[in-house]
Formats: C-alpha cells, sequence, structure tokens
C-alpha cells in the first residue's frame, strides 16, 4: 500500500528529510524578531518537513511527519506534527478563544472536545477525507501579539499510538527572542585572510590529477567513496569528506566552492571573532546561532530581497552541537533565487561545516544529506596534516 501523508491545511509534497533530524529545533519569522522552540519527542521517528509555503512575514510554520506506522488494515499511516505561529492582528493580541474560534471556523471538526491545561486550550475532534476518518487534536496559546496552533493528524487507526508524542511535543514549545550579535567592525584584515576571506581556492582540483602532488594549505584527492578536504592554514586542523564520483572545481572563487556530482558545495570555515566576539565565554549553540544571523544578514543584503529562515539545533553522535538551517529568499516576478542550505559545528575559536544550494540539479533532499553527513564526518589533528605522506598512503 502508498504510504499516507495528513495535513489539514494544504496537500503535502515532501520536500526533504535529514538522514538524523536534530532533537531540539527552532524557526523564526522573516523579520528576526521571534523564534518558535521545541525538541523533537523522538528524533528517529519523527521528521522536518517542507510544506512549500510562501514566506510571510506574519507567519511560520514546523512541521514534522512520522516515519510510518503501519495499522491493522496493512496501511502505512503517516501522521503530521505542525506548529504555526500567527501574529495577531489586534493591537493588543487576541483572547485565547477568539484566537482558537477564529482558527476552528476556517477548519471545522466534527464532535469536538474542549479542555484547558496549563494555559493551553486543546481541541479534539475528527474530519473525514481521503477515503479516511482523522483524528485532530489542536492545542492554542496565545502569547501577547503572538498565537501559536499546534496541530497532531493522525487517522484514527494509530492515534493514540502518537498522542504522547504530540503531548511531550507541545510542553516544550516557547517563543524566544533571536540572538542577533553585535557586528564587529575590524580595522585591518586578520592576518593570513586578505579582505576578511577566510578561505581561499585557486586551482583546488588541479592537485587531484593523477600524478600531482598534494600540497597547499587547504588541499583535497580524491579517496574511496568521495573527496577529503584538509585544512592546514590554521588551527584547528581538520579533515572532512565529501560522499560523491566526480567533483568540479570553480577556479577563481575567492571560497572553497565546488560540484559533487552535479550539486554545489562550499566549505564553511569562519573565524568567530569575526561574528562573536565573547566567543570565549559563550556555548557552542550561542555561537553557531551567533555564526547563522551572521550569515543570514550578508545572504539577505547579497539577494537584496526579504529571506525565510528556518533551524534546526541537534548533536552529532558522540554529543557534538550541531546546528543546520536554511535560506529561502522571497520570489519576485523577474527571478527566483535558490534555498540555501547549511550545516555546521564550532570548535576552538571556528564555525566549520558545509553549505549546498537547492536547484534543478539538487533537490532539497539531497542538499541536506549531503551537508549533514560531510559535516559529521570532521575529525580533528594536533599537528598540521603532512599531505604528502597522507598522499603515498591513499595511492598504496
Amino acid at each position: 500500500m502508498p504510504s499516507l501523508a495528513f495535513f489539514v491545511l494544504c496537500p503535502l509534497v515532501a520536500l526533504g528529510l535529514m538522514a538524523a533530524p536534530p532533537a531540539k529545533g527552532r524557526q523564526g519569522f522573516p523579520d528576526g524578531t521571534l523564534e518558535a522552540v521545541y525538541e523533537n519527542p523522538d528524533p528517529l521517528t519523527w521528521f522536518p518537513m517542507d510544506l512549500g509555503m510562501a514566506p510571510n512575514s506574519d507567519r511560520l510554520n514546523v512541521t514534522l511527519r512520522h516515519k510510518g506506522i503501519q495499522d491493522a488494515r496493512g496501511v502505512n499511516v503517516q501522521p503530521v506534527m505542525a506548529i504555526t505561529a500567527w501574529r495577531l492582528p489586534a493591537p493588543d493580541g487576541m483572547s485565547l478563544d477568539d484566537f482558537s474560534a477564529y482558527l476552528l471556523r476556517q477548519m471545522p471538526m466534527k464532535d469536538p472536545r474542549r479542555e484547558t491545561r496549563d494555559g493551553r486550550l486543546f481541541v479534539t475532534g475528527t474530519a473525514d477525507y481521503g477515503g479516511y476518518t482523522h483524528i485532530l487534536r489542536r492545542a492554542f496559546v496565545v502569547r501577547g501579539r503572538i498565537g501559536l496552533d499546534l496541530l497532531c493528524d493522525s487517522t484514527d487507526t494509530v492515534f493514540e499510538k502518537v498522542r504522547e508524542d504530540f503531548e511531550k511535543w507541545v510542553a516544550t514549545v516557547a517563543l524566544e527572542p533571536r540572538i542577533v550579535p553585535v557586528p564587529v567592525q575590524l580595522p585591518e584584515p586578520p592576518k593570513g585572510k586578505e579582505n576578511g576571506v577566510v578561505t581561499v581556492y585557486t586551482h583546488l582540483l588541479e592537485k587531484q590529477k593523477p600524478g600531482g602532488k598534494l600540497e597547499g594549505d587547504v588541499a583535497a584527492m580524491y579517496v574511496n567513496g568521495g573527496m577529503a578536504i584538509y585544512w592546514n592554514r590554521s588551527k584547528p586542523y581538520f579533515k572532512i569528506l565529501v560522499e560523491g564520483r566526480t567533483f568540479e572545481g570553480f577556479t577563481g572563487s575567492s571560497h572553497l566552492a565546488f560540484k559533487a556530482d552535479g550539486a554545489f558545495l562550499q566549505l564553511v570555515c569562519a573565524d568567530a571573532d569575526e561574528f562573536c566576539p565573547d566567543h570565549a565565554s559563550q556555548s557552542p549553540e550561542r555561537v553557531l546561532l551567533a555564526h547563522r544571523d551572521w550569515e543570514f544578514r550578508y545572504l539577505e543584503e547579497t539577494t537584496g530581497v526579504p529571506c525565510q529562515l528556518r533551524s534546526w539545533a541537534g548533536t552529532l553522535a558522540d554529543g557534538t552541537p550541531i546546528l543546520y538551517w536554511d535560506l529561502t529568499p522571497e520570489k519576485t516576478p523577474t527571478r527566483g533565487l535558490p534555498r540555501h542550505v547549511f550545516c555546521t559545528r564550532y570548535k576552538d575559536g571556528v564555525v566549520m561545516g558545509l553549505n549546498s544550494v537547492e536547484g534543478s540539479e539538487t533537490s532539497l533532499a539531497r542538499a541536506m544529506d549531503l551537508v549533514y553527513s560531510a559535516t559529521a564526518t570532521i575529525r580533528f589533528s594536533d599537528l598540521a596534516y603532512d599531505l604528502a605522506k597522507l598522499q603515498e598512503q591513499e595511492r598504496n
């Protein structure tokens, strides 16, 4: 039987899932004033989902879809949980009853049952569509001029199997201001970083030709299953592996940018002094957020259009904090700009990772998987890499 994906407001097209989605997530309003924060109740079961909603300054949405539950009829059901935050039109906000009534009128449910708990109004009812009876459980919260609508949508055949996860999820949802660091004005470029550029790339892939020497302060070579990039420019020295069969370089780019099997990728390596001067006293999570906001401002200025930001904080298998985030420029009548996808981690004053873009040759799912899987391979060395020795070992 085909899988079923359910949502009450619009048809679903699953645009991408992370291979191992993070437990903690954040999603911000496009104007950057507030973020909805939450904890995924089971990251191996509930995966981020993109509904393809157009950017809206008065709304944000977070959706998680279940990996699938086979019901008694043999149907693979994929329940959905969603957060939609609305900027309320009234100057003083709206009451909880008015806010919930307004949304429930847009999508009525049969036999609604209401209960109020911990400042949240829960409404549970049913709706019939797609040949199935769905149980809809919604929780409404009002915080000043922001209203939160939290939804669990499942067929009646498996609802009780996901209800506890939804209750846990609702309990973690909160609104927080975004962390925006104070811009740093550098009197002159840092030593070794001409014009503020963190990574320099010149004819990188020429070093990968058979018979060529592996050299330079940033070097790359083919290895089993892909390409290994070695960072010898400054501490922390590290290696990152990128999966792929064919790699093309962008000669003349001021950053280490390349294509892996047709997908654009760029190495992220940013000195935290440039965007978070007090990083030594901050947690890795806050440094990653500061880097995200710094990059976000730069990309918005570069594209020249408002952009929508989504991000999820999580950890690697060894407990290292990471931050996945993407940025979608607003479409204009004359052009549509690609979605940028990032995954980063932090160590010893440096944020590193990869970014990619969604495009005609690269789906969102592919871009997300590439940046996440590569960032997870980063390994550090106390000493600069002996490139000649590494190349000899690889050839043998």
